[in-house]
């Protein structure tokens, strides 16, 4: 996609769209997708897992999800995922959760997923879904490790706002995650993504212009048949 003949910035996972220049994937609940699908606008649906509760099997958002889930522009599921710090146990989390990795799974879509204090237990299930498209972390803070243990099961790693000042752990992965696994976002700020993008390339020692491009191939990877201008 293009303005005025320039190249949109990908943002793989925001919560508000606020830049018309760049290419971003919406989130959205199961209650609002339809505005998305109105306005032919690619977005990414699911049930994140601060809402899932002890007592809620979730079947009415599941049945949408299943409904909506082969859809052109919906482009991922989720936010789903799995997080020990706030809601359910995680043995309920991880019910809600592999009912929408069979949805994405049945639909040929990924994840884009919220994990704290759980990575164990996703690559777990990861394995379950290995033939399924790939499963993308978003806003990425972890250690060198849980890097190289998630890119090594086939995660693509999205980094967000905290790498603008990151926390010396995080600066370390920054000089050492593979191109070949990343992608930015902006999440639920108000910033914009070339942001973050122009903060990577410093680190990394490289240009906008090749970043770019590298994004764009990774995108290709995960959306074969949606082609970016």
């Amino acid at each position: 996609m293009e303005s005025n003949g320039v190249k949109k910035l990908i943002n793989i996972h925001a919560h508000k769209h606020l830049n018309k220049d760049e290419y971003v994937i919406l989130n959205r609940s199961t209650k609002e997708f339809f505005y998305s699908v109105q306005n032919n606008e690619p977005f990414s649906s699911g049930i994140h897992p601060w809402r899932v509760g002890d007592e809620t099997d979730h079947e009415e958002e599941i049945s949408v999800l299943r409904s909506i889930a082969s859809g052109r522009m919906m482009m991922a599921v989720g936010e789903s995922g799995l997080d020990r710090s706030r809601g359910a146990s995680i043995a309920v989390q991880q019910r809600v959760f592999e009912l929408q990795a069979d949805i994405a799974a049945v639909a040929s879509k990924p994840m884009i997923i919220h994990c704290v204090r759980a990575f164990p237990e996703l690559i777990s299930i990861r394995k379950k879904y290995e033939k399924s498209p790939p499963w993308i972390i978003h806003g990425f803070s972890g250690n060198s490790q849980t890097m190289e243990q998630l890119v090594s099961h086939g995660f693509f790693l999205s980094l967000g706002p905290s790498i603008i000042n990151p926390p010396s752990k995080l600066a370390e992965v920054l000089l050492m995650i593979p191109l070949q696994k990343i992608f930015f976002e902006t999440d639920d700020t108000d910033g914009t993504v070339e942001e973050i993008y122009n903060t990577f390339a410093r680190l990394r020692g490289t240009g906008l212009p090749e970043l770019d491009e590298q994004i764009r191939e990774n995108f290709s990877v995960i959306w074969p048949d949606h082609h970016l201008k």
